[in-house]
């Protein structure tokens, strides 16, 4: 009751935040593909006005509460041994859309923190198994990539040595919402790679794409990215949510680690990941 109050009380700034999307009520600046590397500046998202964050968190907290009890009845559920099959089927794809969901909010809620606190994040690294990363999520990410008729390809080599990050659980969050970014954007019959090097003392994380569409007018018809206030981008037709790309970069430099994006005319975006090397190089 309450939110609702707030809402109508500042109804003309709510507007202005996620107007109508048609061509005449988008600003010029909202109606937008994501923008060249070259004009990306982190800075620039650090400042996101008071009306948008607000209502972030409370969209971010309303949508979190319901699912998380969904997730726990759907769990309870999953225990008994009664169940048909297909129920239980049904059962572990409501549980992993559950799960999906309250990661991507809870991700969009920490990436407002920590792109709008005053003050300076803990500088503390904490030295982490690269291959627990890969052996906790490779399967989820293969998942999300079958999903949309897309392959998901994983490169690594035989030496992996631990990494040090400020926020190993953050880490993960920020990686699945690029390989879900990156799959909502590629046509049918594309493949996801991601493909890690030892760079110096880094560790090299590059995610690029091989788009050969099984049909060549599904890429024409792929759906574009809108930007929300600073801090999120819109695909409509789809409505799926994604951290803007400068908040992603933020994010990683606050991890202790880089992202970089270029273009290429055959694979589209390269998004490459440098992260730092644990100082005791021990191999995972």
């Amino acid at each position: 009751l309450q939110f609702s109050r707030q809402l109508l009380k500042n109804y003309q700034q709510v507007s202005a935040i996620l107007p109508e999307l048609s061509p005449a009520a988008v600003p010029a600046s909202t109606h937008t593909t994501v923008p060249p590397e070259g004009d990306l500046d982190p800075a620039t998202c650090a400042h996101a006005n008071g009306p948008e964050i607000d209502l972030l968190k409370a969209l971010a907290h309303e949508v979190r509460t319901p699912l998380t009890t969904i997730r726990t009845f759907t769990q309870l559920l999953l225990k008994r041994s009664d169940l048909p099959t297909e129920v239980l089927k049904r059962l572990e794809a409501i549980q992993r859309e559950c799960h999906e969901q309250i990661d991507r909010f809870s991700l969009i809620f920490r990436a407002m923190e920590l792109t709008t606190a005053e003050t300076t994040p803990s500088t503390h690294l904490m030295s982490i198994s690269v291959q627990e990363v890969l052996k906790t999520n490779v399967t989820r990410w293969q998942k999300q990539a079958d999903r949309r008729s897309l392959t998901f390809e994983l490169g690594v080599p035989e030496y992996l040595p631990a990494i040090a990050i400020r926020d190993p659980n953050m880490l993960e969050q920020v990686l699945t919402g690029l390989i879900e970014q990156l799959s909502h954007r590629l046509p049918m019959g594309s493949q996801i790679q991601l493909q890690i090097a030892l760079a110096g003392d880094q560790l090299k994380l590059e995610l690029r794409s091989d788009q050969t569409p099984i049909n060549p007018d599904s890429a024409a018809n792929l759906p574009m990215l809108k930007a929300i206030g600073d801090l999120l981008m819109l695909q409509p037709e789809t409505g799926n949510l994604s951290l803007s790309l400068p908040v992603t970069k933020q994010l990683f430099e606050l991890l202790g680690g880089k992202l970089t994006v270029r273009q290429n005319q055959q694979q589209g975006e390269v998004l490459t990941i440098f992260l730092p090397l644990g100082t005791d190089s021990t191999a995972y």
